[in-house]
């Protein structure tokens, strides 16, 4: 009996050792974030100032963009518990919990036996570094796109997890946090279809309550933001294999000198000479996946694939600026990070070498490349205006707009009198 008790607090010191890990990686990237930390772009202007002035109600209610963004407002309005000095160390807190999210998810199913310690490690890595764009780390902007990882996540692995309850919350969250969940739905749905549950269908009911919650929002905002579906075929296909495969692999500067030339093909219209070689990759990523029999595999690779199309179609901006690494890269980290699953549960099952050679190679190089891209901090991102030196100035001078991240933005914070 001692013995279970002994065996049974080890492994539950494991688990927390291994929860722990997974918050300092995070964290550690750039420690600087936690302990100067601050607002990154929209999150200051038009969610804290807000939120300061406003009602509560409004606070909850108010889209200032052409979408619900369920953990930047959230985040914001807890920042109002604390100092206006202290108010950027909520927001980043908030954002560092929903990036954890999925790699918890995967330590979870690790538990309860959905994967073995070694796959584990490198399920976690790949929701971790698979592409830590450096835009979207530790901040509650995009936080939705952790909530879609975790959110995906969720609906493939629904069953194995066990978590109903938290299953349901991630649903609903993934749902109020962008339209870009929307590329999930029909897999979701199917899956409801496919495999049966009680539980499964309230969750992708949730998705789907969060969802039309963001048509709503969508249909009837002024908010000015420019968006458009207009996606040519030519533009289309080499944004996807940019972003979907050499950005993943090769990194950003890879992927924007490929980017260069895909653009140079369609301006001098020769393209589609280029299609067979760009296809080439997709068409044997995919025979590889088949072949491994791996259903889940399959399924990771449909919702992934799902979510590019959807990013492709829904992104701000020009589309042409797509074919490329840096622009429109923050709607392609949860997409590189289901992948990344795909290709390791392409190797689980026992097939030929040959089968399971591409994935590897695509596995390894993109972890590879995400662990040289945790370390690169580019001043661009990683550094901007010291918040508190910002709200002293306010103190002295109410009428002084505070500056936040990134730099060379028009982002600022302007507040009534102290």
């Amino acid at each position: 009996m001692h013995s279970n008790v002994a065996r049974g607090a080890r492994g539950g010191f494991v688990w927390v050792a291994a929860a722990v890990a997974i918050v300092l990686v995070v964290a550690l990237r750039n420690p600087d974030l936690l302990t100067s930390p601050r607002f990154w772009g929209e999150e200051g202007e038009l969610f804290y100032q807000p939120a300061c002035t406003g009602s509560l109600w409004h606070a909850l209610t108010a889209c200032p963009q052409d979408y619900y963004n369920l953990g930047c407002r959230l985040a914001t309005l807890l920042a109002l518990a604390v100092p206006i000095e202290r108010a950027p160390l909520v927001t980043t807190v908030f954002a560092l919990l929903v990036q954890v999210l999925p790699g918890l998810l995967i330590l979870r199913l690790a538990q309860q036996g959905a994967f073995r310690p070694w796959t584990a490690a490198v399920a976690i890595a790949a929701v971790l570094l698979g592409s830590p764009m450096h835009e979207t780390w530790l901040t509650s902007t995009s936080s939705a796109y952790y909530f879609l990882l975790a959110g995906a996540v969720t609906i493939v692995f629904y069953e194995a997890l066990g978590l109903r309850a938290t299953a349901w919350c991630i649903a609903l969250a993934t749902g109020l946090s962008s339209t870009y969940a929307i590329g999930l739905l029909p897999f979701a749905a199917w899956l409801a279809v496919r495999q049966p549950s009680r539980g499964r269908t309230i969750a992708t009911l949730l998705l789907l309550l969060g969802l039309l919650v963001q048509t709503v929002i969508y249909l009837t905002n002024d908010s000015g933001v420019a968006r458009t579906s207009d996606l040519p075929p030519a533009i289309a296909v080499a944004a996807f294999f940019a972003k979907v495969y050499v950005l993943p692999v090769g990194g950003l500067g890879v992927a924007d000198r490929v980017g260069v030339e895909l653009s140079w093909a369609i301006y001098e219209e020769r393209f589609w000479r280029w299609t067979p070689l760009l296809l080439l990759p997709v068409v044997a990523m995919w025979a590889a996946v088949l072949a491994s029999g791996s259903r889940t595999a399959r399924q990771l690779f449909v919702c992934g694939h799902l979510l590019a199309v959807t990013a492709l179609f829904g992104s701000l901006g020009q589309k042409h600026e797509l074919i490329g690494g840096l622009a429109g890269g923050r709607y392609f980290v949860p997409i590189s990070a289901l992948h990344m699953l795909g290709t390791l549960e392409a190797l689980r099952p026992r097939s030929r070498w040959w089968v399971r050679l591409l994935p590897a190679v695509f596995l390894g190089a993109t972890l590879l490349q995400g662990v040289r891209q945790y370390f690169d901090l580019p001043p661009g991102f990683f550094q901007g205006p010291d918040w508190r030196a910002e709200v002293a100035a306010w103190r002295r001078d109410p009428s002084h707009a505070m500056a936040t991240w990134p730099a060379n933005a028009h982002w600022r914070v302007r507040l009534p009198p102290p």
